[in-house]
């Protein structure tokens, strides 16, 4: 199974060509090989999003608000999540705006 599947994967809110492993506690990349993956139960991901009102696809690179949209996500096998990898940085790599 690839890291963007799985339940420790976190995405990276800027750089979509990277990640964070939760249960490593180190970076990895999206598509990624690895052998102690766990899948996210689709279960979690419906809970999840009524208790966010929203879940990002990390295939489209979407927003997703509406349930049945939702729901079409999962069904062609999307990874959808609402956690995010914090970069603590990411305002010093940022231009400032007037």
């Amino acid at each position: 199974m690839n890291c963007e599947n799985c339940a420790y994967y976190r995405q990276h809110p800027l750089y979509n060509f990277m990640g964070y492993c939760e249960k490593k506690g180190s970076a990895v990349f999206p598509d990624q090989s690895c052998p102690e993956a766990i899948q996210a139960v689709i279960k979690d991901t419906e809970r999840l999003f009524e208790d966010y009102g929203w879940a990002y696809c990390m295939d489209c690179g979407t927003i997703v608000f509406d349930s049945s949209e939702l729901k079409k996500h999962i069904s062609l096998g999307h990874s959808l999540t609402q956690r995010f990898l914090e970069d603590e940085v990411a305002t010093y790599e940022s231009p400032g705006g007037d």
